[in-house]
């Protein structure tokens, strides 16, 4: 077993390659990556976290800290409404849920980032229980625009009621919502899905599964009704697999190893096989945990599984330096939230629009040919 010295050292090495607000592994994971006990890996953790090279937050994980700009407040700015009812637009909120995943963290420090240096005041909220942050807006001034992060998950209509009493211009980082007017940017899952199909089947696969997280946002339901009408997608003679879910996956940022290693264990053939020949995963931020699942079944990816993950192609904790992938950037979304936030500003009665992200495919070393 190795030493906390040594543990400290290698997960320097990982920290250096990895982008600032990157979320590490587990210390369960890192226990296993390692051989270490638990007691070996916390104690390097806590060096580094003394260090200042990692931040842990209680329900989110923990996270690289590299050069980064903080958040700039004025002693003296003025007011949102000043009394002639001149609007000044220098203090922005981000809200977010606390369970974030890695993702949400990039593009929250590139905003920051961006919008301080231009003078703009960022205040960041994040939420677990809909009521108490009820209660902290109700007590708040008004902000000049709030950006509101939402992927896979519902949002409560009182708090965007709320939102909107509290800003004239709202943009939500995500297509979760919908039924209200505000600006949305985010990702086509559907054509994401296009994208890791069109390269799996060029590969040669015919038979082909799909798994989510057991979640009901709005992208996640149009995800699995669109896949499970792909038979024989564009003449190709696709078949695929019914949709799957991670039973009690409810959110991206959850540890997904033994729900995973549970659904395709039970789909296993005496034969040791799976019904399909590649598994295109989405909504799941936890990429070590597909592969430790991947190991803990014997499976040899890509030998015997080709596996295409939908997700955020420049995130470290998605793609695990491993997995092939499509979907956006959230150096895009970066750019495209500020952008959406500026124009709103500008043309406050233009009508909303939705903005979809570039989807993009990097492939790496999880798809091949079927054996």
């Amino acid at each position: 077993m190795k030493s906390s010295k040594q543990i400290f050292s290698e997960l320097q090495t990982l920290i250096g390659h990895l982008e600032d607000g990157a979320r590490l592994p587990t210390v369960r994971e890192l226990m296993k990556q390692f051989n270490a006990s638990q007691g070996t890996v916390q104690g390097a953790l806590g060096q580094l976290r003394e260090a200042g090279q990692l931040s842990s937050q209680v329900g989110r994980g923990t996270f690289v800290v590299k050069t980064r700009q903080p958040v700039t407040h004025k002693k003296n700015a003025p007011e949102i409404n000043d009394p002639e009812g001149e609007q000044h637009f220098n203090s922005y909120l981000m809200l977010s849920s606390s369970r974030m995943n890695e993702r949400s963290v990039l593009v929250q420090n590139g905003i920051q980032s961006t919008l301080s240096a231009e003078g703009t005041n960022i205040v960041q909220m994040s939420y677990q229980n809909t009521n108490q942050m009820l209660y902290i807006l109700r007590s708040s001034p008004k902000f000049g625009a709030a950006i509101l992060q939402s992927h896979f998950e519902s949002i409560p209509i009182r708090l965007l009621h709320l939102l909107q009493e509290k800003s004239n211009v709202i943009v939500a980082d995500g297509h979760s919502i919908s039924g209200i007017d505000i600006d949305r940017v985010g990702t086509d899952w559907t054509e994401a899905i296009d994208d890791a199909v069109a390269h799996l089947t060029g590969l040669g696969h015919r038979h082909i599964g799909l798994v989510t997280i057991d979640g009901h946002g709005r992208p996640i339901l149009a995800a699995r009704r669109y896949f499970s009408r792909m038979d024989n997608w564009r003449g190709t003679g696709l078949q695929v697999h019914p949709p799957m879910m991670l039973n009690n996956m409810l959110y991206p940022t959850q540890q997904v190893s033994d729900a995973l290693t549970e659904l395709l264990g039970g789909l296993k053939t005496d034969h040791g096989k799976l019904p399909f020949t590649a598994l295109i995963c989405l909504g799941i931020s936890d990429g070590a945990g597909v592969r430790q699942s991947l190991q803990n079944l014997a499976i040899e990816t890509p030998g015997n599984l080709s596996v295409h993950i939908l997700g955020h192609c420049d995130v470290p904790s998605e793609h695990y330096q491993f997995f092939s992938m499509s979907g956006s950037n959230y150096s895009d979304g970066i750019r495209e939230l500020i952008r959406c936030v500026k124009d709103r500003i500008d043309r406050p009665d233009a009508p909303p629009r939705i903005t979809y992200l570039p989807v993009h495919r990097v492939l790496r070393s999880s798809t091949g040919a079927p054996a």
